[in-house]
C-alpha cells in the first residue's frame, strides 16, 4: 500500500509543472478607467483604433493555432450585435504572423467581414497585450489566448477576459447593457451568471438548459465550438471529445474545476472544464524582457526591451533625474520602449529615414522604435517629446563595425522630420546620444 501511495505521489509532482494557468475571469474594473491607446493597420489597409468611437469597442489579441480564439471570432463574427451595429471589434494578432496567413484565417473563419483584423510584426500589439493585462492587474508575464478587452461606449476599459472562449450570447446578455451604458448583468453577480444557479444562468436548470452534457443541444463547455455535439472537454489535437470525460480535466467530474461538482464555482462567469491542452494556447515567452544590458553597464529604467538588431540597448540617465526632469509624480515610474523597426509596417517612416540618410551621405544600420513614457497603476502614458535629454547607449553590432568610420544617429518624429545625433563616446563598440520623450524612428548610421 505505501509503494502504491508513493507512486501516486511521485505521479503528481511529475505532472505538476504542467498544469497551465487559470484563466482570468471578467471581474469589472474601477469605474473610469481610462481605455489603452494604440493604433494599427488592418490586413485591408484600414487604421485600427483600440479606442472606441461613440459605441463599444471589443478587442481580441488572438493567434491563429488558438482553437479558443477560433471559436471566441466565429461566433462574434456571426453574432446579430456585430451585425447590428451595437458594437465594434477588431482582431490583433501579437505574434507575428502574415497578412496572409491572417487573411486566410479570416476568410476561413469570419467571412463575414465585419472583424477589423490586424496583423502585426512591430511588437507593438505585443506591448498592447501586455499592457491590457498589466491594466487588469495581471502581472504574471503568462498570456492565456485570447485575450478579449472591453471598452464602454465612453472609451473607459470595463472588462477583459482572457484563456477561454468567450461567446456572442454572454456578451449581449451580460456585457453590452453596461457598455453601452446600463448596469451590467444582475445586480451584485458576476457577469454571466443567475446568483445561485448552474451554468447557463437559468434559474433551477441544470448546465445548458437542463441538456445533458455533451448532447450537442446547447453551447459545449469548454472551448469546444457552440453546438457541434461534442462531449465536453475536448483537448486540442484531439478531435473535440476524443477520448475525453466529461469536462476535459482528467479525474475531475463534469465542470472542470479540480475536486468541484458542475458549476460549483461562479456561474458562467468560469471556464468550466478548462482541459491541459490550454497549455499550448499560452505564450510563456517572449516574456517582455524588463531590462538591458550593453557590456556590463545596465539600463536605468524599467521597460520592454524588445530590439535584438543591436547589442545591447540602455538608457544612461538616472531614472530619478527623468523623473524630475519630465515631472513624474512618486506613483509615476518612468517606462522605456525599444523595439526592431519594421519598413513593412512603416513605410513612409522609412522613406523619411532613407532622405534622411541619402542627404547625410551616410550608410544606414540597424534601425529601431524607441519611446519613453511613465506608468502608473499599470497605464502607459507617452512623455512629450519637448523635454529634457534622455541618454541612450547603443551596442553596435558586429556586422556595422568599420574602425576607420564615424557614426552617428539619425531620429525621425511624427511628420518625417529628423535630427542627427552625434555620438558622444569613443568606444567603438557602442554610440551614445541623447534623445527625449516620446516616439520616434532611430537609425544608427556611418559615414
Amino acid at each position: 500500500m505505501k509503494k502504491r501511495i508513493l507512486s501516486l505521489l511521485l505521479v503528481l509532482l511529475l505532472l505538476l509543472p504542467a498544469i497551465p494557468a487559470m484563466p482570468t475571469e471578467a471581474a469589472e474594473l474601477p469605474e473610469g478607467t481610462a481605455n489603452l491607446d494604440f493604433s494599427f493597420t488592418s490586413i485591408d489597409g484600414e487604421s485600427v483604433s483600440t479606442k472606441s468611437n461613440g459605441k463599444p469597442k471589443l478587442i481580441v489579441f488572438f493567434m491563429p493555432g488558438c482553437s479558443r480564439c477560433k471559436y471566441t471570432l466565429q461566433d462574434f463574427s456571426s453574432s446579430s450585435w456585430l451585425a447590428n451595429g451595437e458594437a465594434d471589434v477588431c482582431a490583433i494578432d501579437f505574434r507575428g504572423y502574415t497578412q496572409e496567413e491572417i487573411r486566410e484565417f479570416q476568410e476561413t473563419n469570419c467571412p463575414e467581414g465585419l472583424i477589423q483584423f490586424v496583423a502585426d510584426d512591430t511588437g507593438n500589439a505585443t506591448f498592447a497585450v501586455y499592457d491590457y493585462l498589466h491594466a487588469d492587474g495581471n502581472t504574471s508575464g503568462t498570456i492565456a489566448t485570447p485575450v478579449v478587452a472591453m471598452v464602454d461606449v465612453n472609451n473607459n476599459l470595463r472588462y477583459v477576459v482572457s484563456g477561454r472562449t468567450v461567446y456572442a450570447s454572454e456578451i449581449e446578455a451580460d456585457y453590452l447593457p453596461n457598455l453601452k451604458g446600463g448596469n451590467s448583468g444582475d445586480e451584485g453577480n458576476t457577469p454571466g451568471g443567475d446568483e445561485g444557479n448552474t451554468p447557463g444562468g437559468d434559474e433551477g436548470s441544470t448546465p445548458d438548459d437542463g441538456n445533458k452534457p455533451g448532447d450537442g443541444s446547447d453551447d459545449t463547455i469548454s472551448g469546444n465550438k457552440p453546438g457541434e455535439g461534442n462531449t465536453p472537454g475536448g483537448d486540442e489535437g484531439n478531435k473535440p471529445g476524443e477520448g475525453n470525460t466529461p469536462g476535459g480535466d482528467e479525474g475531475n467530474t463534469p465542470g472542470g474545476d479540480e475536486n468541484n461538482t458542475p458549476g460549483e464555482n461562479k456561474p458562467s462567469g468560469n471556464v468550466q472544464a478548462a482541459s491541459t491542452s490550454a497549455a499550448a494556447e499560452e505564450v510563456k515567452a517572449p516574456e517582455i524582457p524588463s531590462t538591458s544590458s550593453v557590456g556590463t553597464v545596465k539600463t536605468s529604467v524599467a521597460g520592454a526591451y524588445l530590439a535584438t538588431n543591436v547589442n545591447g540597448s540602455i538608457v544612461a540617465t538616472a531614472e530619478a533625474d527623468i523623473a524630475k526632469n519630465y515631472g513624474l509624480a512618486d506613483n509615476e515610474k518612468v517606462y522605456g520602449k525599444f523595439s526592431d523597426f519594421s519598413a513593412k509596417k512603416s513605410p513612409l517612416a522609412k522613406a523619411a529615414m532613407d532622405a534622411a540618410v541619402a542627404e547625410q551621405k551616410a550608410v544606414a544600420g540597424p534601425m529601431l522604435n524607441i519611446e519613453f513614457g511613465k506608468m502608473s497603476a499599470g497605464k502607459y502614458t507617452q512623455l512629450p517629446s519637448d523635454g529634457a535629454a534622455i541618454r541612450i547607449v547603443l551596442g553596435i553590432p558586429k556586422n556595422f563595425k568599420q574602425a576607420d568610420k564615424t557614426y552617428a544617429v539619425i531620429c525621425v518624429r511624427a511628420g518625417g522630420a529628423y535630427t542627427v545625433l552625434k555620438d558622444l563616446d569613443n568606444d567603438a563598440n557602442t554610440v551614445t546620444f541623447d534623445t527625449t520623450g516620446g516616439a520616434g524612428v532611430y537609425a544608427v548610421i556611418k559615414y
